[in-house]
This record gives structure tokens, sequence and C-alpha cells, in this order.
């Protein structure tokens, strides 16, 4: 297997991994206005600031995923790469024009914070639903 296959294949898997970020920002959602709901009414702030994190590192978890599929897909050989993917790799060298051959991907970083995000998430559920 070749290096321009190997990343052929990892631009598209972290390209499916982004949309980890949709539900995982959803669900941080509502445990942010839950959370926040209880602090209004005397409840912890740190557990409001923790439910905010949560949704936060979901929105993170979607740009770490979609950075590192595009650097690897303008490293790997466009023949290899999906209709879908090609085209919007089409569309981010342009959009980057200049900045998008220093684009480096972060595959540790994609791969971690989606776990950071659902380990916060699933603290906060915890806190505010099984204490």
């Amino acid at each position: 297997m070749s290096a321009a296959l190997d990343e052929a294949a990892l631009a598209a898997r972290h390209a499916g991994l982004r949309w980890i970020g949709a539900p995982l920002l959803v669900s941080g959602g509502l445990l942010f206005f839950l959370a926040a709901t209880g602090w209004a009414q005397g409840g912890a702030a740190g557990l409001a600031a923790s439910a905010f994190a949560g949704a936060l590192t979901a929105l993170a978890s979607f740009g770490v995923n979609h950075d590192t599929a595009m650097a690897l897909a303008m490293r790997a050989d466009p023949t290899r790469l999906s209709p879908a993917l090609a085209q919007e790799v089409a569309g981010e060298r342009e959009r980057l024009r200049r900045g998008a051959p220093e684009l480096r991907p972060n595959v540790a970083a994609a791969l971690t914070l989606p776990l950071i995000c659902l380990g916060l998430q699933g603290w906060v559920t915890w806190s505010l639903f099984g204490a």
C-alpha cells in the first residue's frame, strides 16, 4: 500500500469522523442549557462551565477532523479520493490559495478531541442526572 493510498484512506476516515461533532454539539448545547438553568437556580457554576466546554470541544472535534481530512487529501493522489472529497478539496484549495500547502494534519488531536468531548459530556450528564 503506497503512502498516497494511506493518505487518501486517512483523509476519507477523518472526513467521516468530523461529523461526530454534529450530534456532540447538539448534546453539548442541551447539557449546557440544563446546567445553566440549574446554575441560575442556585446550582454549581462549574458544572455550567464544564457543559459549555463540552459544547465547545464538539465544535473543535469537527474542526480538527475537517482540517486533518483536508490536509491529508491535499497531499494524497487525487485519483484515490472519492468524487465528493476531491470536489471538496478543490474548493478548499481555491478558498485557501496560498495557505493550503501549509496545512498540517494532526491525526492524534483529531482522534483524541472527540474522546475528550465525550468524557466531558459524560461527566456533566452524570453530574446532572446521576448524583
